[in-house]
Formats: structure tokens, C-alpha cells, sequence
């Protein structure tokens, strides 16, 4: 890992990422305007940039809720969250009109996400994580563009079900 990476882990690790900010939720391509989202005890969050067009959103939709699957998660288990910047048709239509229960967008409607998180310093590769039930980075890095950070969320995920499990015992 360079300097850049360890020095982002670090100062990153443990934070708590806010959701308090002017946003709605999209879950299969229906608008909620508000979700109590703190009952999801595991949330993998990314942000996707301006830059991500909307094919290339759908298709990450898809590859994240296939991943979760094929690890034999359920949708009441954990959440992939992707925050992004659209009109609220253009957030819709990610969804192709596909019903994907494990992922939910979050249009974020004035683009101040990555601020009021600290987050907007840091480049692309570090604004995704694994967050556990009280919204603190416990992963840093994209699951879904390298096996081995895939395998790192997934032992975690793991780690932390059988937490809440022993816990609610």
C-alpha cells in the first residue's frame, strides 16, 4: 500500500459517515423521501461522481446485488447503498426497471455528500465502504473492483452478523 492509501485508511477508519443531508432514497425504482436506513445493521456505500453515466450505474447496480447473492446474503442482512447526483428520473431509470432489493440509491439532491462528510479531499478509490451498525467505516475500498477487498467486506460482513447474532442471543 503507498503513503496516499495507508494515509487515507488512516485518517478514514473508524469515521462515522453521516446521512444527514437533503437526499431521497430510490429502492426498485421507487422514490421513498425518507427511510429509517439506521435498522440496516451492514451498509456497503459508495459515491459514484457526475462523471458515471447511467448504463454504466445500471450495470454496477446489477454487479453489486449479483456479488451479494452469490455470497449468499439476504436483503434484510445488508444494503449497498450508492449515493450519486442525478435529476430523480435519471436516479429512477438506473434501475432499468429491474427489481434489485439489496441495492438502494441515494440521490443526493444538492451534491454535498462527500463534504459534509470530510470525504471531499480524497479521490474516487476511497469514498467506498463497508459500515457497521452505527455507520463507522469498518472497510475501505470498491468490493466490486478488486477480489481481494471483496474478500476482505465479506469476511467482515461475516465477522459482524455473527456479532449482531451472539448479541441479540
Amino acid at each position: 500500500m503507498g503513503n496516499d492509501a495507508e494515509q487515507a485508511v488512516k485518517e478514514l477508519m473508524g469515521k462515522t459517515i453521516s446521512f444527514e443531508w437533503d437526499k431521497t432514497f430510490i429502492s426498485c425504482d421507487t422514490v421513498i423521501d425518507d427511510i429509517n436506513h439506521q435498522l440496516q445493521p451492514i451498509k456497503i456505500v459508495t459515491h459514484m461522481d457526475e462523471t458515471s453515466c447511467i448504463p454504466c450505474i445500471n450495470t454496477y447496480i446489477t454487479f453489486a446485488s449479483d456479488i451479494l447473492r452469490e455470497y449468499g446474503y439476504t436483503e434484510d442482512s445488508i444494503k449497498y447503498y450508492i449515493i450519486l447526483h442525478r435529476t430523480q428520473k435519471e436516479a429512477v431509470d438506473c434501475f432499468d426497471r429491474k427489481t434489485i432489493p439489496f441495492i438502494v440509491l441515494v440521490n443526493d439532491i444538492n451534491d454535498v455528500y462527500l463534504e459534509k462528510n470530510g470525504l471531499d479531499s480524497y479521490e474516487s478509490m476511497y469514498t467506498t465502504f463497508l459500515l457497521n451498525e452505527k455507520d463507522e467505516i469498518v472497510v475501505i475500498g470498491d468490493p466490486l473492483r478488486s477480489l481481494g477487498v471483496r474478500r476482505l467486506y465479506f469476511s467482515k460482513i461475516d465477522e459482524l452478523l455473527d456479532n449482531i447474532a451472539t448479541n441479540s442471543d
